[in-house]
């Protein structure tokens, strides 16, 4: 699980690789129960300063 959400960041190199990562992530999700729990106990750390630049470039803000 670690590997897939480490690949939902924006990639420059690889710009579906996010896209694909997350349609996995709601395919695991709609069928185990263990992995929804595993997500629900993440913790939020926040946007990192580029990520937040980014935002900032498409006008966009982050949103929880």
């Amino acid at each position: 699980m670690g590997m897939i959400l480490s690949n939902t960041k924006l990639d420059v190199e690889s710009p579906t690789l996010r896209e694909w990562s997350l349609i996995v992530i709601r395919n695991l999700c709609s069928w185990s129960e263990a992995i929804r729990e595993i997500l629900r106990k993440l913790e939020l750390i926040g946007i990192s300063e580029e990520g937040m630049k980014a935002l900032d470039s498409l006008g966009m803000r982050e949103v929880y």
